[in-house]
């Protein structure tokens, strides 16, 4: 597997979960108020997001991020149908890599923001494509040591 790291200017946090409805969201919005109380400016992306061209979940982090960006910063690859995102993607013509995800999310992360709360889509084994997973673009993001809370 190839994919491109990039250097870590910020903290941040990477939310992940194996179903929907499991609480990503919840434990994101709580994490970027819980940072803005303490006086920190925060960013938020959800790079990936099916079920909506306007993703519900997106918009919340949208509103609770300190920084505020364009939707489509906050959630560059959106697919209508309700299915998993590189069979949406792919439905579309389009190949999810993580390449192609950190340019899309690329000024996001570049925001000059304390901290960023990325939200993911599914679990770590979400397939991105044929070869690449969420644990990749993970890695590729480069947030340091993962940490998991069951």
């Amino acid at each position: 597997m190839r994919y491109t790291m990039l250097a870590q200017t910020h903290k941040g946090f990477f939310i992940i979960g194996t179903d929907t409805g499991v609480g990503k969201t919840v434990v994101s919005a709580a994490l970027l108020i819980m940072l803005a109380r303490h006086g920190f400016k925060t960013a938020a992306i959800k790079p990936i997001a099916s079920g909506g061209l306007q993703n519900s979940d997106a918009l919340i982090l949208q509103k609770y991020a300190t920084h505020k960006m364009k939707y489509v910063q906050i959630n560059p690859f959106a697919f209508a149908e309700p299915i998993a995102p590189h069979i949406a993607a792919a439905k579309t013509g389009i190949e999810l890599t993580t390449t192609g995800i950190l340019a899309k999310i690329k000024p996001a992360l570049s925001s000059n923001v304390d901290y960023i709360v990325i939200e993911g889509a599914g679990g770590l084994c979400v397939p991105l494509n044929t070869q690449e997973t969420m644990a990749d673009l993970i890695k590729a993001i480069n947030y340091g040591s993962v940490t998991s809370f069951l």
